[in-house]
């Protein structure tokens, strides 16, 4: 599940896109699936992270018998080189 929020100005040069995260999997697939986010080409940076067992309705119509399903939740935080900075890099100031 992804909730986009609203975009920030700044930290200067850049501009902050914002997304409330949902997952849900098994310790060492949440695990990759972080670690996936930090290997992208963009800056995105996962905060507020927190970890907990999943509903087990929702993990049991997931396939998870063991009972070791987790949701994670968490936001995720994109930075973006703003248009005016861009600009001003092609123009050489």
């Amino acid at each position: 599940e992804v909730s986009p929020l609203p975009e920030e100005s700044g930290p200067a040069p850049f501009t902050t896109y914002k997304n409330n995260m949902r997952v849900m999997g098994h310790y060492d697939q949440i695990g990759e699936f972080l670690g996936d986010i930090a290997s992208l080409q963009r800056i995105i940076v996962p905060v507020d992270l927190t970890i907990a067992p999943a509903n087990p309705a929702s993990a049991k119509a997931l396939g998870d018998s063991s009972g070791a399903m987790l949701e994670a939740r968490f936001q995720i935080r994109t930075y973006v080189k703003s248009a005016s900075a861009a600009e001003g890099e092609a123009s050489g100031t």
